[in-house]
C-alpha cells in the first residue's frame, strides 16, 4: 500500500486557479427571491416598507437573526439584542426588481408585488434548504410584525 501511495504522489501535477465560489446570500437570484417572498408573504396587506424589507431580510441571512427578532418581536428579550444591519445590496436588489417588473413602488412609499413579481414568488422552491429558513420566518415573524413595531424596534435607543 506504501509503494502505491508513493506511485500516486510521484505523478506530475498541476494546480489551477479555479474561481472563487459565491456564497448564495451574495448571489442576486437568492436575494431576489428573499426579496419577493418578504413583499409577498412578509406581510398582512401586500404593501411592504423599506424598514420591513432591511429588518426581514438581516433576519433572513442567519438563524441566530431569526431568533433575535422572532423573541424581541414576543418580548421574550431584551430589544437590545437586536443588531440589525442595513444591507446596501437588498437597495441593490429593489432596484432590480424594480427595473425588472417585479415589483413596484407605490405612492404611500410600500414595495408591492406585480403580476410577473407574483409568478416569480409562486416559483420559488419551498423544500429548497436554501429557503426553507426564510419561509419560516416569514410564517413566524412576517406577518405578525406591525409598521409601529417595526419602527420601535429600529429606533429603540435613539429616543
Amino acid at each position: 500500500m506504501d509503494n502505491d501511495l508513493k506511485q500516486l504522489l510521484d505523478a506530475p501535477y498541476s494546480f489551477r486557479v479555479r474561481p472563487k465560489a459565491v456564497d448564495a446570500t451574495d448571489r442576486l437570484s437568492w436575494r431576489l427571491y428573499i426579496a419577493l417572498l418578504i413583499v409577498g408573504r412578509g406581510t398582512a396587506r401586500g404593501g411592504c416598507s423599506l424598514q420591513r424589507l432591511q429588518l426581514l431580510n438581516w433576519a433572513a441571512l442567519a438563524p441566530k437573526h431569526h431568533e433575535a427578532l422572532n423573541n424581541a418581536q414576543e418580548r421574550t428579550a431584551a430589544v437590545d439584542r437586536l443588531d440589525v444591519r442595513f444591507d446596501p445590496a437588498l437597495d441593490r436588489t429593489l432596484t432590480f426588481a424594480l427595473a425588472s417588473n417585479l415589483l413596484e413602488y407605490d405612492q404611500n412609499g410600500k414595495f408591492r408585488l406585480t403580476d410577473d413579481g407574483q409568478t416569480a414568488l409562486e416559483e420559488i422552491p419551498e423544500h429548497d434548504s436554501a429557503f426553507e429558513q426564510p419561509i419560516k420566518l416569514m410564517e413566524s415573524v412576517g406577518r405578525k410584525l406591525t409598521e409601529a413595531r417595526i419602527s420601535a424596534l429600529l429606533t429603540w435607543g435613539l429616543k
